[in-house]
């Protein structure tokens, strides 16, 4: 008996191709506003920072760091949601290969986000530091200690070294050159090192080659900039929450912690950009979305990167939005608006 089939309708081709291109991933990635955190608040019943070793002050208001979320790397949208947050306008829609590496793993990915989250948020504390008037001192700094390397398990990230065979070193780039310059592979060094207060006299018995030039002696560390200051400053948000975004409002926290003066004077500030230790401010990426994020808490102020101002997109009608070039600025607008605001800055 011949088998009878049923014919395909062309409705139910089309429904089925549109349900298809509906349905199926579209390599873009959507940015939009995030929560805000009260550095001047607390978490799990503990201050989100507090400070010891000097005189802190509390002060009224809240100092709000924003944030920006993005679709994660291992996730996707589709084209209507692509089409809904195109149309959004405190949301941004970009091609995955511009926010994501191509070949990049998750864990490299994590791994790189979180050194330069580290690493901006010792740039801001030591900014905050400065700005009150504290002294702060600079020295090469062990950031990150090779598991396979001739330091491992006697160097240890956060040491900050003192010399190297006795000669004093006090940049990153001197330890680099003295390595270089003076020893060979195979060589011992002796390295002083300062750690949690104490000076010790470590000996790495044998250099190893660089991975990239085998003749290059190397310990197996990375050795970047780190900051000694008096004050001891705890922040409790962990690393992978955070963002270098973040550091604007961490200088501008600490600072204010170390001021005798109520600086926001009951305000609710926020703020979005990165800071050097210098005290300069630079800019990040997603400003809109920080700006928005800032709105969406009721701040009065949003303190932002001057060189982002071209970035930036949106109705925040009711938040004052000042752009600032270092912290300095961020210092001066405040005492600004607490006098009326009239000269203000703007985009």
């Amino acid at each position: 008996m011949k088998k009878m089939w049923t014919p395909i309708s062309a409705a139910s081709v089309l429904v089925a191709m549109t349900l298809v291109v509906l349905l199926v991933p579209v390599n873009f990635v959507v940015w939009a506003p995030g929560p805000s955190t009260n550095l001047l608040g607390a978490t799990s019943g503990d201050p989100v920072m507090s400070i010891t070793g000097v005189p802190s002050h509390s002060s009224s208001g809240k100092i709000l760091a924003t944030s920006m979320v993005q679709t994660g790397q291992t996730s996707t949208i589709n084209l209507p949601e692509l089409i809904i947050n195109y149309l959004l306008p405190s949301r941004a829609v970009l091609p995955r290969d511009a926010v994501y590496s191509p070949g990049q793993s998750v864990e490299e990915a994590l791994r790189v986000r979180r050194s330069d989250v580290e690493t901006s948020r010792e740039a801001a504390l030591a900014a905050g530091v400065r700005q009150a008037g504290i002294k702060v001192s600079e020295g090469p700094k062990i950031v990150n200690v090779g598991p396979q390397g001739p330091a491992y398990q006697i160097l240890e990230i956060g040491d900050f070294i003192v010399a190297i065979d006795d000669t004093p070193m006090s940049t990153a780039h001197d330890v680099r050159q003295y390595i270089r310059n003076n020893k060979q592979v195979g060589d011992q060094i002796v390295v002083t090192v300062l750690r949690n207060q104490e000076t010790l006299v470590l000996s790495i018995p044998k250099l190893q080659g660089s991975s990239t030039d085998g003749t290059v002696p190397t310990m197996g560390t990375t050795v970047g900039t780190g900051y000694l200051y008096a004050p001891e400053i705890r922040f409790r948000v962990d690393v992978d929450s955070g963002a270098p975004s973040e550091g604007l409002a961490l200088a501008l926290t600490t600072y204010d912690m170390l001021t005798e003066t109520d600086v926001i004077d009951g305000a609710i500030i926020a703020a979005a950009g990165r800071v050097a230790a210098s005290g300069e401010v630079t800019p990040v990426v997603g400003i809109s979305e920080h700006a928005h994020s800032a709105a969406n808490a009721r701040a009065e102020l949003f303190f932002m990167p001057r060189l982002n101002c071209s970035d930036l997109h949106g109705d925040f009608t009711g938040m004052t939005i000042i752009p600032v070039e270092s912290l300095t600025q961020v210092e001066d607008a405040l005492k600004e608006y607490v006098q009326g605001g009239a000269r203000i800055p703007r985009c």
